[in-house]
C-alpha cells in the first residue's frame, strides 16, 4: 500500500485502503469490525455486482445497523461501532481495546445492558455464539500485526502481491472496441501506460510508477491508441490521428515518427528499432525510433488465408518478434488468426500457434487469451519452441472482439503482470442530437454497433453490429417507426459498412464470406428474402463501398491493399468496369456523391491529416478543400447546400457550400455538435437527417463498468506452488 495501489480484497478494505492512502493498524481493525459485522448478521457488510461497486460501498454506503441481531449487546455494538467509523481519528486505536471490551461481555454476559428474554428452546443467540470466534480473531490479528516486520525480511522473491489500480478520478479505461490499449507495462515492471477517457469523451494517454499514489496524463496525446514502451522503459510509443508517435514518459511534446492511418499495436527494441502495424490490412511496417518512411517487413501471405498483421512484440533477442495473422481462410480452413515468428532478417515467418488474441512473451512463457482466460504456455525464445502445455493465470480477462482482436493484459520482463476483468466496453446508443446538440431521441437500444446508415426515407437504420457469442459482425436494421430491430446478415463472416441504394430497396455491403484477400461487396434485397449478389471482388484488395450516386447508377467504393488506400467508381450498367477515380501516393477515404451526383465528397491524408475534399464527378476537374484543421467522415445535406464532417477534436461541423457551374463557393466551418466521439478513421459515428435539423449520433452507452486494473507483483513465484 505504501506503493499507491489498492491492495487488499475489496469487500473488507478500509476507506483509506479503498481510495490507495496511506494505511496503518487502524485499516486491519476496520477489517475485523467488518468480519465481526458478518458473524453478527450473517450478511456481507459491503458488497456490489463488480469490484468497483464494492470499492463505492465501503467508501460511501451506510452500514445497516438495523441487521445487528436486536439481542446484541450494548457493549459489542459499541465497539463494532468504532471498528467501522470512517474516520480513522475516530476508529478504534489498538486491537487490544477489542478484545478487553470481548473478554468482558464473555466473562459477565448479564451485566449487559440490553435485557433479553428467556428462549422457548435452548439456542445460544448470535453474539454469545460469535464472540468466541471474534476474540481468537483478535488475537491472530494481533499475532499477525506483530510478525510483519518479519514477513517484510522474508525473501521477497517468494512473495505474490496483487493489488487494484482505479482508473484516474473522472475517467474510465478506454476501451471502445478499436482500441484495446488501457495498459502496458514497461519492460522494468516500474511503470504503467494506459489510455483513459474523461466525462467529455477526452482520450489521453497516462502514466502511472508503481511506487506512485496517482497517474499523470501526457499532454499532446489526444485519441491514443496502442500504446507500447522503449527497451529502456523511459519513452511510450502509440498510434494517433494517423501517425505513430512517441513521448517521453516524464512528459514533454510527442513526436511523430511515420504514417500510421488505422494503426493496430507497436513494438521497440533496445538497437532503437519500432515494429508497427500501421493498418487493419497491412503487413508489419519496421522504422527507426527517429522516425522516417517505414518498410514493410512481413509479408501478408493469401494463399495461407492471410488478410492483416498485426500485434507485433519483440522477444528477448530483439530480433525475433511475435504477431497476430489474421486469417479468413487456409491453415486450418476457417476463419480466426494464427500468432506467427517473425525475425528482422525478414526470414518466412513461423506458426506457433492458432489463436484469436495478441500474445506476448515474459518470463518463460508465452501469455494470450483463450475463452476470457488468460493462459501462460512454457516458450524457450532461443529455439522459438513450446516447452510444456498451457494452462490458465487469471480468469474473466477482457478480450476485445472486431477490429482490436486482443485480450486486455500485459507483462513486464521482471515478473510484474496487469489486466482487466469482466466484459469489454463498446456498447453504444444511437442518439438524435439536434444542431445545437440538444438530444432530440433515441434509436433502437444499446449495443455494440457501429457504421450508422439512414435509409434514403429516414425511417430505417442501417448498423454494423457484434454478436456477442461470436464476435463477428452482422448488419442489424432498425425501423425507427416501429421500434423494432430485424437482423439482415447471416454469414458466420463478417458483414459490415453497409450502404442503402437510393430507392431503399438495397443494401451493398463488405463482407469476407468469398474467402479472398479481404472483403469483397455484396448486395442484398431489403424488403424480401434472397442470397446476397456477390457485387465485386478483387483478389489482392479490401474492398469497402461507401455511397451510391442518386440515381443509381454508380457505387463508390475504397480499395485497400496493404498500405495504400484509393477511391473508386463501379458503373451499376454496360460492361461495370471500375474506374480509379481518386488514385494518389496518399490515403483516401469514404466517398460521398453530392444528391445531384455531379460532386463527390472524400477524405485524404495528403496533407499529413485527413481533411475533407470535394471534386466534380464524373470529373475531370480540380478539388476544394472543406475542412480547414482536419476532417473525416463527410456527408451531404439532402438539398446538396451544405457538407458535414467529423473534426479531430470530435466535434460534428457545418459547412455551406453552393455550386456556381463548374465551381464551388464554400463558407468557413461552423460548430454544431461538441463531442460526438474520438474520428476514426475507419468507424463512422454518425449520419445526417436529409433536412440536416438532426444527427444520427452513435454515443457510447450511458452505463459503463469501470473496474480496476489487477496488478501482480511476481506472479512466476505462483508457478513453483
Amino acid at each position: 500500500t505504501q506503493a499507491g495501489v489498492i491492495l487488499g480484497t475489496a469487500a473488507y478494505m478500509s476507506p483509506e485502503q479503498a481510495r490507495g492512502q496511506a494505511v496503518d493498524k487502524r485499516a486491519d481493525i476496520w477489517a475485523f469490525g467488518v468480519v465481526l459485522y458478518e458473524m453478527l448478521t450473517g450478511r456481507q457488510a459491503f458488497t456490489g455486482e463488480t469490484i468497483s461497486d464494492t470499492l463505492a460501498a465501503v467508501l460511501r454506503a451506510e452500514v445497516d445497523w438495523e441487521a445487528v441481531p436486536a439481542g446484541t449487546p450494548a457493549s459489542i455494538r459499541k465497539l463494532l461501532r468504532r471498528c467501522l467509523t470512517r474516520d480513522r481519528k475516530q476508529r478504534l486505536q489498538a486491537i487490544g481495546e477489542a478484545r478487553i471490551a470481548l473478554e468482558e461481555q464473555l466473562a459477565d454476559p448479564a451485566g449487559s445492558s440490553v435485557v433479553m428474554a428467556a428462549p422457548a428452546l435452548p439456542v445460544q443467540p448470535a453474539w454469545q455464539r460469535a464472540l468466541p470466534w471474534a476474540l481468537a480473531g483478535v488475537l491472530a490479528l494481533a499475532l499477525l500485526l506483530a510478525g510483519i516486520s518479519l514477513y517484510r525480511l522474508a525473501s521477497r522473491e517468494e512473495r505474490v502481491v496483487r493489488a487494484f489500480i482505479p482508473a484516474p478520478p473522472g475517467t474510465v479505461f478506454d476501451l471502445d472496441g478499436v482500441s484495446p490499449g488501457p495498459v502496458t507495462l514497461s519492460p522494468d515492471g516500474s511503470k504503467l501506460a494506459f489510455t483513459a477517457r474523461d466525462e467529455e469523451g477526452k482520450v489521453l494517454l497516462w502514466v502511472r510508477e508503481i511506487d506512485s499514489v496517482a497517474a499523470r496524463p501526457l499532454s499532446g496525446t489526444e485519441d491514443a491508441q496502442y500504446p507500447f514502451w522503449s527497451a529502456d522503459s523511459r519513452s511510450v510509443g502509440f498510434i494517433a490521428n494517423g501517425k505513430l508517435k512517441k513521448i517521453d514518459a516524464a512528459g514533454g511534446p510527442p513526436l511523430s515518427l511515420a504514417d500510421a492511418p488505422n494503426g493496430k499495436g507497436g513494438t521497440w527494441n533496445r538497437d532503437g528499432v519500432i515494429l508497427f502495424a500501421p493498418g487493419p490490412s497491412a503487413p508489419i511496417h519496421r522504422v527507426p525510433e527517429a522516425g522516417g518512411e517505414s518498410t514493410p517487413l512481413t509479408e501478408i501471405n493469401t494463399e495461407r488465408g492471410e488478410n492483416s498483421h498485426r500485434h507485433p512484440w519483440f522477444l528477448p533477442d530483439g530480433r525475433h518478434f511475435l504477431f497476430v495473422a489474421r486469417i479468413s481462410a487456409g491453415l486450418a480452413g476457417e476463419e480466426g488468426s494464427a500468432v506467427l515468428v517473425g525475425s528482422l532478417d525478414g526470414a518466412e515467418p513461423r506458426l506457433l500457434m492458432r489463436s484469436e488474441s495478441n500474445a506476448l512473451y515474459a518470463s518463460g512463457h508465452l501469455l494470450f487469451v483463450r475463452e476470457n482466460t488468460l493462459m501462460a504456455r512454457p516458450f524457450d525464445p532461443g529455439a522459438l519452441e513450446f516447452t510444456g502445455d498451457a494452462f490458465p493465470l487469471a480468469e474473466d480477462v477482457q478480450y476485445i472482439t472486431g477490429g482490436a482482436m486482443a485480450g486486455v493484459f500485459s507483462a513486464s520482463q521482471n515478473g510484474v503482470l496487469a489486466y482487466l476483468t469482466g466484459e469489454a466496453g463498446g456498447y453504444s446508443q444511437l442518439r438524435w442530437l439536434g444542431r445545437n446538440g440538444r438530444e432530440l431521441g433515441t434509436v433502437g437500444g444499446e449495443a455494440a454497433q457501429f457504421d450508422v446508415r439512414l435509409s434514403p426515407d429516414q425511417r430505417r437504420v442501417a448498423v454494423a453490429r457484434l454478436e456477442s457469442a461470436s464476435g463477428v459482425p452482422d448488419i442489424w436494421i432498425y425501423e425507427i417507426d416501429r421500434g423494432i430491430a430485424t437482423r439482415f446478415t447471416f454469414d458466420p463472416t463478417a458483414d459490415v459498412y453497409p450502404v442503402w441504394s437510393p430507392d431503399g430497396r438495397r443494401i451493398a455491403f463488405a463482407s469476407r464470406r468469398g474467402g479472398g484477400a479481404g472483403p469483397d461487396i455484396y448486395l442484398k434485397p431489403y424488403a424480401r428474402s434472397g442470397e446476397a449478389e456477390l457485387l465485386l471482388a478483387d483478389d489482392q484488395a479490401t474492398l469497402v463501398p461507401t455511397s451510391f450516386s442518386r440515381d443509381g447508377r454508380y457505387l463508390s467504393y475504397l480499395s485497400i491493399a496493404g498500405d495504400t488506400v484509393d477511391l473508386w467508381v463501379l458503373p451499376l450498367e454496360g460492361d461495370r468496369k471500375p474506374i480509379a477515380f481518386v488514385q494518389t501516393p496518399f490515403l483516401e477515404g469514404d466517398g460521398q456523391f453530392s444528391p445531384d451526383g455531379k460532386w463527390l465528397a472524400y477524405a485524404s491524408h495528403e496533407s499529413g491529416r485527413w481533411e475533407i475534399y470535394v471534386t466534380p464527378f464524373p470529373g475531370p476537374g480540380r478539388k476544394w478543400q472543406i475542412s480547414t484543421a482536419g476532417g473525416s467522415w463527410a456527408r451531404w445535406r439532402g438539398d446538396g447546400r451544405e457538407i458535414y464532417y467529423h473534426a479531430p477534436d470530435g466535434a460534428l461541423m457545418a459547412v455551406a457550400v453552393r455550386a456556381r457551374g463548374d465551381s464551388l463557393e464554400i463558407n468557413p466551418p461552423e460548430r454544431l455538435v461538441e463531442n460526438i466521439g474520438a474520428p476514426n478513421s475507419q468507424l463512422p459515428a454518425y449520419d445526417a437527417a436529409a433536412d440536416g435539423r438532426r444527427f444520427l449520433v452513435n454515443l457510447p452507452a450511458a452505463a459503463e463498468r469501470n473496474d480496476p486494473l489487477t496488478l501482480v507483483v511476481n506472479w512466476p513465484a505462483d508457478l513453483k506452488e
